[in-house]
């Protein structure tokens, strides 16, 4: 008989398969058996981040905001919190509900992801149209160890639509 771990393990990987085949509603029936059968495995908080992501790309985001908040509620690696917290950040700000994303971005320990969260300050700062604030987020991301070419071009770009949203 396999163990619980094994059995969880088996089915996140025909999740992912269905995923990368577009089977979601397959992959999404995987997820769900993760998340109501195997909870106590990281399997399920992965499933949870996975649902989140089809339910963002199926134009759902009350039901991503809800895989999200299960992370962050059940999550037993802070850096899968991390990475919720900061997905679903996104999601508000797309929502343009920029004061609740402001609660659920202050942590007290941002551990590696302290580039992310800049720069997600700064694209909060930037549609509250405080561009000095955001533009100092962004510069302090440039400022960051592993902050990639790719991304340091980008985060260039934001900085120079700043100057563009300033003086319009």
């Amino acid at each position: 008989m396999q163990t619980t771990a094994e059995e969880a393990s088996d089915l996140y990987t025909n999740m992912i398969i269905e995923v990368r085949d577009h089977k979601n509603d397959k992959a999404r029936e995987y997820a769900d058996k993760l998340i109501n059968e195997y909870s106590r495995t990281t399997y399920a908080d992965f499933a949870a981040l996975m649902l989140a992501r089809l339910d963002v790309e199926d134009a759902k985001p009350d039901e991503a905001i809800k895989h999200l908040q299960q992370v962050l509620n059940d999550a037993h690696q802070d850096a899968l919190k991390h990475l919720a917290r900061l997905r679903l950040v996104r999601i508000l700000l797309d929502q343009n509900k920029t004061d609740e994303a402001w609660s659920i971005l202050k942590v007290d320990d941002e551990g590696a992801f302290t580039a992310s969260y800049a720069e997600l300050k700064g694209d909060i700062y930037a549609r509250q149209g405080k561009f000095d604030d955001a533009r100092t987020a962004y510069q302090l991301v440039l400022g960051k160890p592993g902050t990639e070419t790719s991304d340091a071009s980008f985060l260039q770009m934001k900085i120079d639509d700043l100057g563009r949203q300033n003086t319009e």
